[in-house]
């Protein structure tokens, strides 16, 4: 409950944070994740976080998790919705006090839009965390290694453009971009 929550409104605080104001020109915003039997926290988080920074003219929707169900704060999330279009899309809306959820069939072109939106959100943000990982375990290794700071650190990568093309690296190709002495210390650390 609480802790969840909590943890979603950190995450959006810190979105617009990093991305700064917004303007009318983003047209939506989407969280993804939501469970369509539970509040959804996220949705919930995302607007507190949109308010609390002074954007509460960006409309935010919420995608509920298999059932790919649209999910609407009634007075949050700055959205109208047409009933009528979509009952037209062989749809159905279902309204609480607070959300609505709007049931569209998976083969309607906004649902799928959605579905590749999501899908896309997804890959980027497994690329992004997987380079962060690959980036964060390269500098560790190298930080290990006596005589090697940040900056030649830097030149290493700079020059090879990983940790495995530093341990490729022949000798005098790391000396080129090191010194010979750093370069004996890579060698000799890195055969280990």
């Amino acid at each position: 409950g609480g802790t969840a929550i909590g943890a979603w409104l950190n995450l959006a605080r810190a979105l617009f944070d990093s991305v700064g104001p917004l303007s009318q020109k983003h047209a939506i915003l989407l969280t993804d994740g939501e469970n369509h039997n539970e509040t959804p926290q996220q949705l919930d988080a995302a607007i507190r976080a949109r308010n609390e920074r002074g954007q509460q003219n960006i409309p935010f929707i919420g995608l509920a998790k298999r059932e790919e169900q649209v999910v609407i704060h009634n007075r949050e999330s700055k959205v109208t919705l047409n009933k009528a279009f979509v009952q037209k899309l062989g749809g159905y809306v279902t309204e609480s006090d607070d959300f609505t959820l709007v049931n569209l069939p998976h083969t309607t072109n906004l649902v799928k839009l959605l579905q590749r939106i999501r899908d896309e959100s997804h890959r980027f943000a497994v690329s992004y965390h997987s380079v962060l990982k690959q980036k964060g375990q390269t500098a560790s290794l190298l930080d290990e290694i006596p005589g090697v700071g940040p900056a030649t650190r830097k030149k290493l990568l700079r020059a090879f453009g990983s940790l495995r093309g530093v341990k490729q690296a022949s000798r005098e190709e790391l000396a080129g971009v090191v010194g010979d002495a750093k370069a004996a210390a890579l060698q000799k650390y890195l055969a280990d």
